[in-house]
This record gives structure tokens, sequence and C-alpha cells, in this order.
């Protein structure tokens, strides 16, 4: 799932995946728990972290920590037009710069590396 970035914002209009900002002494599984449900009202029931990337972007630098969210409960609902895409239908370019190149390994099937998306090392 992505989302649409609203205006006013950092990157407007731009697709991202769910996500924001962690709270201070909040470890990154519980910021992506807490951001999935602030903004979707979708519970994940597990989380595997896939990647870590760090961007500079000229006016901030940001650390983005990407989780697959295999299993969730819930009713999706949120403000920003969202999408369900498979990694073959994201066109990179559509997603701030930070992201584009987990968007690459996506579409080439390379960011779960052996273990794939049905690993068990969820939490």
């Amino acid at each position: 799932m992505v989302l649409k970035r609203l205006s006013g914002g950092h990157l407007p209009f731009l697709w991202e995946f769910p996500g924001g900002k962690r709270s201070a002494n909040e470890t990154w599984l519980r910021c992506a728990r807490r951001e999935l449900l602030e903004e979707t009202d979708l519970r994940a029931k597990s989380l595997r972290k896939v990647a870590i990337r760090i961007f500079n972007y000229s006016e901030r630098t940001v650390e983005i920590h990407f989780f697959h969210c295999r299993e969730f409960s819930g009713e999706l609902n949120t403000k920003q037009e969202f999408k369900w895409l498979r990694p073959n239908e994201m066109n990179p370019e559509d997603f701030p710069e930070a992201s584009r190149d987990v968007i690459e390994q996506l579409k080439q099937g390379r960011l779960f590396g052996r273990s794939g998306p049905n690993s068990r090392n969820y939490a």
C-alpha cells in the first residue's frame, strides 16, 4: 500500500509508504506499528525490517527504516489517496528520492534475500 503525500508538506503529491517521524525513546518497530495505525487505522500483526536508508535532501537528512507487513487487521481508513500496488506497478519517479532504490530492489525481487517475504523473521 502507498499513500499520496498531502499538499503543504515536504515533497507534496508524491507517493510514499505509510510512515513518519520516530518519537524519542521509541524503537523503529514500535514507530512503524504506530505510524501504520495513525495513517491507516490498520494494526500490523507481523513486521520485518527489510531496508534502512539515510538520504540527504538539500533541506534535511532523513533516516528511513523500511518494514514489510505480512499481516494486518482492521478496516482501512485514511484521509490520503491510497493504492494497493505490486512492486512491478511502482514507478520510482513517483516516490521521494530516498525510497527509489528500495523500490527498484522490490521490483527486482532482491529486497527479501533468500528468506523471501514469507520468512519467519517477523515481529
